[in-house]
């Protein structure tokens, strides 16, 4: 459950800092 719970934190932190380089490349 934890290392199932791990992944997903990353991959939401991985998905957040996505969204924000193309949030701000869109803005540019």
């Amino acid at each position: 459950m934890e290392c199932i719970f791990f992944f997903a934190a990353v991959w939401a932190y991985r998905l957040h800092k996505l969204l924000q380089s193309s949030a701000i490349f869109f803005l540019l």
